[in-house]
């Protein structure tokens, strides 16, 4: 990311757990996480703020699909306001961390995916027609490029990183 990037991480799972294992905070990076580690929806509330309170620095936003789903409404303020900002989205399905404590601690039913006609919205979707734009991502060399393209972007981005969905 660049050198004077504010990121700020929300989600549960994937979103905070392997962000906050894997990333270093350069100089002139700072980086923000919820106070409880983990609240959904808390990713673009927090980047919005980030970007007013950092005097418009360029923001960067970690979130899983499911943490997303919970926060369309600043998904498409950013896109009324064309706030810079960029948001690498963790496509894992929908909920996986749900999915997965699910089906070790109850049964195989699940309240949450394709096959109970309870699928994800179609994220990428909104976030297109809500004036962002949006970069798929299949796999690591995909991700670099995506992550250079978008740095240098004045409007909002979503970099759509599809994860393999695991049961």
């Amino acid at each position: 990311l660049p050198r004077d990037a504010v990121v700020v991480v929300g989600s549960s799972g994937q979103g905070i757990e392997i962000f906050l294992q894997a990333f270093r905070v350069a100089a002139g990076q700072r980086a923000y996480c919820s106070a409880a580690l983990g609240s959904m929806g808390f990713g673009l509330a927090g980047a919005v703020g980030a970007y007013y309170a950092s005097g418009e620095r360029p923001v960067w936003s970690v979130e899983g699909d499911g943490s997303l789903a919970m926060s369309l409404h600043d998904l498409a303020a950013i896109g009324a306001r064309q706030l810079p900002i960029r948001l690498v989205l963790l496509d894992n399905g929908g909920y996986m961390s749900i999915r997965m404590s699910q089906l070790r601690m109850v049964d195989s039913r699940l309240g949450f995916d394709v096959a109970s006609d309870l699928p994800m919205p179609p994220l990428t979707e909104l976030a297109a027609v809500s004036g962002w734009t949006v970069v798929p991502v299949d796999d690591a060399v995909g991700l670099a490029a995506a992550v250079d393209d978008a740095s240098t972007a004045t409007t909002p981005t979503l970099v759509h990183v599809r994860l393999r969905h695991g049961e």
